[in-house]
């Protein structure tokens, strides 16, 4: 008796190291993607319509393919934490293709509108991400089962 149950959960623990896995590789490419679509509208607000007067190039033009991999390089190991932490934390009874499109959409648009309010994209892309995280676990939960987290 005792063996089968030592059995089952080292089979539980390799199916959770499992799906975390795939949740830290989904989230690292989802997040060198909403990385580098945030900074592409980032780059081209700022810089879309500046011309350099020498060269006669604008500079968004120049600097978007940069700015975007920079982005993407950034993105891939922020999404790779975020998504299993708060996959495992809030979103446990979401669809993940609805966790992982929401919440791609709310970090792109948090880190457009804090960039462009304030010059920090970074933070705005985490409070994006939380936020459509937070919103999907209260539209998703339902109703007539109790809340594990709650007391």
């Amino acid at each position: 008796m005792l063996e089968q149950v030592q059995v089952q959960r080292t089979g539980g623990l390799r199916r959770v190291l499992a799906v975390t896995a795939g949740l830290a590789a989904a989230g690292a490419v989802a997040g060198a993607i909403t990385g580098a679509v945030a900074a592409g509208f980032v780059i081209m607000v700022y810089f879309g319509n500046s011309v350099d007067p020498e060269t006669g190039v604008r500079f968004g033009v120049t600097d978007l393919g940069f700015g975007m991999s920079m982005a993407a390089v950034m993105g891939a190991p922020i999404g790779a934490v975020i998504l299993p932490l708060e996959a495992w934390v809030l979103l446990r009874r979401v669809p993940l293709w609805r966790a992982l499109a929401e919440t791609a959409a709310g970090t792109v648009v948090g880190a457009v509108a804090l960039a462009l309010i304030a010059t920090s994209p970074v933070v705005g892309a985490m409070i994006g991400f939380t936020l459509a995280a937070v919103r999907l676990r209260f539209v998703t939960r339902p109703l007539d089962t109790p809340d594990p987290l709650l007391p």
